[in-house]
């Protein structure tokens, strides 16, 4: 993990380099109880790095979102979140609202750029098993986001067509 600042519309690189403290909480076992940090991002100590034994084991941080701050993940640690969040007996074991914020980091580091949206769409399959109200709500509302920027484009019809079978599994899951 390392600091830097989070912007949707890249600046012209004449801001201010700006560093904060940050407390980090981080769970690779799946105890999302502490929330207390365990470790500071500041301007000196500025990178943090989590090493995994298997492979599809994974590491997040912000346990319980208790702070403002997206987190960009490797690859290898979102697949390993795919893995638990895409089976229906284990997707429970990462709290709600870290479940939304892994849709809400995946979906605005898809939306820069940062990482590739067959990662994000990968991640949000786990939706069929879904049953909180929270999570729905930040991966539709990046489904608007990416609907918007489709719009005036030859995929804009075939992204309509899977949100129509997703509106469709709503409406018929009682979700």
């Amino acid at each position: 993990m390392l600091q830097e600042r989070y912007l949707t519309i890249k600046s012209n690189g004449t801001g201010i380099k700006a560093c904060w403290w940050i407390p980090i909480t981080m769970t690779t076992s799946g105890d999302f109880n502490q929330t207390n940090a365990t470790f500071w991002l500041n301007c000196e100590n500025n990178n943090l790095t989590t090493p995994l034994a298997k492979d599809n084991e994974w590491v997040i941080y912000n346990m319980q979102m208790t702070v403002l701050f997206r987190v960009f993940y490797d690859t290898r640690n979102w697949m390993g979140i795919i893995c638990t969040l895409n089976d229906p007996t284990k997707y429970e074991t990462i709290p709600t609202l870290n479940r939304v914020q892994l849709i809400l980091d995946s979906l605005s580091f898809s939306q820069v750029g940062q990482l590739d949206y067959e990662i994000t769409f990968q991640l949000l399959k786990y939706l069929k098993h879904e049953e909180e109200y929270l999570p729905w709500l930040a991966a539709l509302s990046g489904w608007r986001t990416i609907d918007d920027l489709l719009k005036r484009t030859p995929k804009h019809a075939v992204f309509q067509v899977s949100l129509y079978g997703i509106s469709y599994f709503i409406i018929n899951s009682n979700v």
